[in-house]
């Protein structure tokens, strides 16, 4: 089969094959443009060279001059008396200290008024909202028995609290949904 298939191969080439006619002086043309080219080239970079090299050759002639430094002579002020120094210190520190103290006393104020709003929280009402939030979890999961339990439980052991009328509501959508 291979040697049927480049039979067909070499026959088709040879029907279809372009005459290979080469004009007579062919290869001094290119000879001659490609010469053309490379001397284009070689004379275009050399003008960009130069037009590069006279930029630079300006810019060093028109650099700034630098004035040389001018010196003055220091002065230095006269240093203050190691007495003084030690009684500007003492100063500083007790200034320091008075306001360390009243950053002490701000923070210990602001405990003290959050300790007393933490007190002011009836405890019978945080033990009725930690039943009536496992209440929620309950309801919330599907599990609506439990939570109608839990509601009773609020009412039965909490019925002054805040959390009465809102549990009694919430009871009362459980038995219209069950």
């Amino acid at each position: 089969m291979s040697d049927a298939l480049g039979k067909l191969l070499r026959a088709a080439d040879q029907r279809h094959a372009v005459p290979a006619i080469v004009p007579p002086g062919l290869s001094s043309q290119v000879w001659k443009t490609a010469r053309g080219r490379s001397r284009r080239f070689i004379a275009a970079s050399a003008v960009a060279i130069a037009g590069i090299s006279a930029i630079g050759f300006l810019m060093v002639l028109h650099q700034p001059r630098v004035a040389p430094p001018i010196t003055v002579a220091r002065v230095i002020p006269a240093l203050p008396e190691k007495s003084d120094l030690d009684a500007r210190i003492a100063a500083q520190e007790k200034l320091v200290s008075h306001l360390e103290s009243l950053d002490r006393l701000k923070r210990a104020n602001t405990r003290l008024a959050q300790l007393q709003s933490e007190s002011s929280i009836d405890p019978l009402d945080q033990a009725a909202a930690v039943l009536v939030l496992e209440a929620d979890r309950l309801r919330d999961a599907g599990l609506l028995a439990q939570a109608a339990f839990t509601y009773q439980q609020v009412l039965q052991y909490f019925p002054a609290t805040s959390w009465a009328r809102p549990v009694q509501q919430r009871l009362d959508s459980l038995e219209i949904k069950g």
